[in-house]
């Protein structure tokens, strides 16, 4: 009886030992669970505060790198021909204006009559390119070269107004020649008559004149003589516009040159 109470005892105390031991065991599978779902959830937490400063940084410094690429010294030459080329381009202005206002600034004036009204105009004297010979030429007007050794005086407006120049120096001919020259000129056009009022001018020696009525149109024929040279004019006008005393006018501004 004895025997089978102790044989009891130990089988109870065997039993609660197992009973512990159960009970104890899975707890550090529990920790170990945690542990685990811990660094998992701690890994992804990580992994974009690592990557996306060192992404910044990397662009950013890419960024500067490229930056370095403009040549300053190409930035230098652009800001220094900007510099030059101004003050040319004013330069060559002020040089056209002032080269303009001197063509048009008028060197004299003549009166002339014109259908019975006496009228005035500025003139600019002006050289020939073919002859040795200068004179006033009025507004309107233009000095052209006809051919070698003769000019033609033109009327812009109308090139039917015309008065042809050819000119002689001292001694090529006489005024007496000069003279007959004309008046054939002039008789061979038609019936030609003496102008009797002509311009008179201190550098006129000898002048003299003669009309030619065409169809309407008036032709003149004019033969001068000054200190420095000798001309024949030939002048066309129409009726309508009388030029003719003022071809005239500027026919005795002439002078050799």
């Amino acid at each position: 009886m004895k025997k089978i109470w102790l044989f009891s005892a130990a089988a109870a105390v065997m039993l609660a030992a197992c009973n512990d031991t159960e009970n104890v065991t899975p707890a550090p599978e529990k920790e170990v669970v945690e542990e685990t779902a811990v660094a998992e959830a701690q890994e992804p937490a990580e992994t974009p505060t690592t990557s996306t400063p060192q992404t910044a940084v990397e662009t950013s410094e890419t960024t500067e790198a490229a930056e370095p690429a403009v040549d300053p010294i190409e930035e230098a030459d652009a800001e220094t021909v900007d510099v030059e080329e101004e003050p040319v381009h004013e330069a060559d202005a002020e040089t056209v204006d002032d080269e303009s206002s001197a063509a048009i600034e008028p060197s004299g004036e003549i009166s002339y009559v014109q259908n019975n009204e006496t009228y005035s105009a500025p003139t600019n004297f002006t050289t020939s390119g073919e002859q040795p010979f200068g004179l006033e030429v009025m507004d309107g007007f233009s000095l052209v070269a006809e051919e070698p050794g003769k000019d033609q005086l033109m009327f812009k407006d109308n090139s039917a107004i015309t008065m042809a120049i050819e000119t002689f120096t001292i001694g090529e001919l006489t005024y007496d020649d000069l003279f007959t020259q004309a008046m054939e000129k002039a008789a061979a056009l038609g019936e030609a008559s003496p102008i009797e009022e002509l311009p008179a001018s201190d550098n006129i020696t000898n002048i003299a004149a003669f009309e030619v009525d065409i169809n309407g149109e008036k032709v003149v024929v004019m033969a001068l003589e000054t200190p420095s040279i000798l001309a024949q004019f030939t002048m066309m006008d129409t009726a309508e516009r009388s030029y003719i005393d003022a071809m005239m006018q500027m026919a005795v501004t002439i002078q050799g040159q």
